[in-house]
């Protein structure tokens, strides 16, 4: 399918019409007093002694995965006027900029680390004690004005049967998601996704349809002390680990075993479906690959028409024509990474009119909202009047006339033209 530019009179036709916005992709930092009165009491002293030694860390230059000093700085000052902790402050950003729902993982720009860290690394036990002080703080978080937030639970995941309870519990919290791990291939006592161990934790999601989401920050201790390159690692890294998951789901047959399972993998920018899905369809149907298809009888390509989703964060212009033209515009879900200094906010009604101009309606209306309510339980029946109220016009967002910012963007990528990252 081309994408051709939009008739004025078709256009025009939209001026009446409010968009439903959601966005994939979102971030909260809760504060450390925020999470305190959540930790069990035999930690506190502990807790309070973690969040002593990451503020120290929060004042390098490069924390928080910033390039340099100045770059840090601005990262604070973008995120200190967010509602990144205080829900009421983000529920008016959201109104201002045009957005009726969002997806909400961990991780501002205001350096607060999850309590006892993450990832395995150190104490296993605080760690998990970690998650799930901050799971408990999400649900509270998302209790307010619920119909408008998919919070996603973090995992211990180095430990199968608690992720199992915590995606239960999750459940029951009202939180709606869980953040799947990237894989630890390099840490032989977390146990990779094809193993059996995993199987109760699939079958609970599965049932209890809680979508698995992976975002593409990846494992960020590997990228310590790697001087100026470091965090273009982290962007030339990040998104291919996050997709990693998605290959090792499929061909260890648990879309087979589990077809009911929804997967996300969130903040993929690029034109990589072009070719990545192809690759793996490659793969699948090489001749050493026969034995293998007997057990696994679904390919990547049908896998990713029924059960994988693409959270395209700060979606380029190019790259919702290509979702377009490939035909899988049913897969995709524009995100604006709020409130972090590369995404959208708070120039999002901008971003949205470059990405979608002259991209057809019924394709705007899917990657803006259909799909992620398909992907994730929202109700656009509830979540229409706040569109009505807040959305953008579809006749500004398709083509109609629009003033483009003029402030320096020099870290969003809410504007690329050229590729992946800008």
């Amino acid at each position: 399918m081309s994408i051709t530019a939009r008739p004025p009179e078709a256009i025009d036709d939209l001026a009446d019409q409010r968009l439903c916005v959601i966005s994939s992709d979102a971030h909260v930092g809760p504060t450390s007093q925020q999470l305190r009165p959540y930790c069990p009491s035999k930690l506190v002293g502990d807790f309070d002694s973690f969040y002593a030694r990451a503020a120290e860390l929060g004042q390098a230059p490069t924390a928080g995965n910033a390039q340099t000093a100045e770059h840090r700085e601005q990262m604070l000052a973008h995120v200190a006027t967010s509602g990144e902790h205080d829900p009421h402050q983000r529920l008016r950003d959201m109104d201002r900029d045009g957005v009726s729902a969002d997806v909400i993982f961990h991780g501002s720009q205001n350096l607060n680390p999850l309590p006892f860290g993450y990832g395995g690394r150190g104490d296993r036990v605080q760690e998990a004690e970690g998650i799930q002080i901050y799971n408990r703080w999400l649900a509270e978080f998302c209790s307010v004005q619920p119909e408008r937030h998919v919070g996603l639970a973090q995992l211990p995941g180095w430990d199968p049967d608690a992720c199992t309870k915590t995606a239960e519990w999750a459940r029951d919290a009202g939180i709606g998601g869980v953040n799947l791990p990237t894989l630890h291939l390099d840490d032989l006592t977390w146990p990779s996704y094809t193993e059996a161990v995993w199987e109760p934790f699939w079958s609970t999601c599965e049932s209890l349809e809680i979508p698995l989401v992976n975002h593409g920050a990846a494992d960020l201790n590997l990228y310590r002390d790697l001087g100026p390159g470091r965090y273009a690692l982290v962007l030339a890294d990040g998104p291919w680990l996050a997709r990693r998951v998605t290959w090792w789901l499929i061909f260890g047959g648990v879309f087979e075993r589990h077809p009911g399972l929804t997967f996300v993998i969130t903040e993929q920018p690029g034109e990589w479906p072009k070719y990545e899905i192809d690759y793996l369809q490659t793969v699948y149907e090489s001749g050493a690959q026969h034995e293998m298809r007997k057990s696994i009888r679904r390919s990547p390509r049908e896998i990713f028409r029924t059960n994988i989703y693409v959270g395209a964060s700060f979606m380029s212009h190019g790259e919702a024509k290509m979702f377009v033209e490939l035909g899988i515009d049913d897969r995709a879900l524009w995100g604006s990474d709020y409130p972090h200094i590369e995404g959208t906010w708070p120039w999002t009604l901008q971003s949205l009119h470059q990405t979608f101009e002259g991209i057809p309606i019924d394709s705007v209306r899917r990657m803006l909202s259909g799909n992620a309510a398909d992907a994730y339980g929202f109700s656009l029946e509830k979540l229409r009047p706040i569109a009505d109220r807040i959305g953008p016009r579809a006749d500004v967002v398709l083509g109609g006339p629009l003033v483009h910012p003029t402030p320096e963007l020099r870290y969003s990528l809410a504007f690329r033209n050229s590729g992946a990252w800008s």
